[in-house]
């Protein structure tokens, strides 16, 4: 990250010690992450299959003008989900 008095990070450690945790703490941390003013929520996971709850929360985000960054490949394969 690139030090710059004009932006705030706001860290937030949402698996456990082995790697791993529930979508509802994920999106727990995404609205926290929100509510604390948050415009880009960068996340590097791999999880299952589309969930409507899922999609209703990150349309609701946007809404909020958050934008959320997921990598993809985490899961060593070049399956499309």
């Amino acid at each position: 990250m690139i030090p710059d008095p004009n932006v705030c990070y706001l860290i937030a450690r949402v698996f456990g010690d082995r790697g791993s945790a529930t979508f509802s703490t994920l999106l727990s941390a995404m609205k926290w992450a929100a509510s604390q003013g948050a415009s880009v929520v960068n996340l590097s996971l791999g999880g299952a299959a589309y969930t409507l709850s899922g999609a209703k929360f990150f349309a609701s985000l946007m809404k909020q003008n958050v934008m959320v960054v997921g990598s993809a490949g985490n899961e060593g394969t070049t399956e499309y989900r």
